[in-house]
């Protein structure tokens, strides 16, 4: 507890230090790979960006996947580049959660990264990510998937 109440406030430290270039995020997302073969997914993520470094929290909702809901809670943190003209972010991060499948929860751990393009408050990104789910039994023992979204992004600050 002690760990997470000091990497929380060292993060707001350093966000501090960039308050003049913050940006705050709503995103929405889906997988069309997914979407296409599985049916209905959709994720809801809020970031808190500065000029190199990044937060935030989300959820990923899949009802059907292999006929068993799913349902995600993450955070993530990393490194991103906003270009001169802040219309342009290329970020690479971590991903942390748990997975809810059939009342029981497994954990996911993974590696984030993409690029988004701003357009005054609007925004579009493609993200991909690899990660190690302990939900295999539900997907033919493979832990490891390699994921590519598309998100629609609203600045909210």
């Amino acid at each position: 507890m002690k760990t997470l109440i000091l990497l929380l406030l060292t993060t707001q430290l350093s966000f501090a230090q960039f308050a003049d270039q913050e940006r705050l995020t709503l995103s929405v997302n889906t997988e069309p790979k997914a979407y296409i073969n599985d049916g209905l997914n959709i994720g809801l993520d809020l970031e808190l960006q500065n000029k190199w470094f990044y937060i935030g929290v989300g959820t990923y909702q899949f009802p059907n996947l292999n006929d068993i809901g799913y349902s995600q809670y993450h955070s993530n943190i990393g490194l991103n580049y906003r270009n001169p003209k802040d219309n342009i972010r290329l970020y690479l991060g971590g991903l942390g959660g748990l997975v809810f499948r059939e009342g029981k929860a497994n954990t996911v751990l993974g590696i984030e990264n993409g690029i988004e393009y701003y357009f005054g408050r609007l925004g579009v990104g493609l993200e991909w990510y690899y990660a190690k789910r302990r939900d295999a039994v539900y997907f033919d023992g493979e832990q490891h998937s390699f994921n590519g979204q598309i998100k629609f992004i609203y600045k909210i600050k």
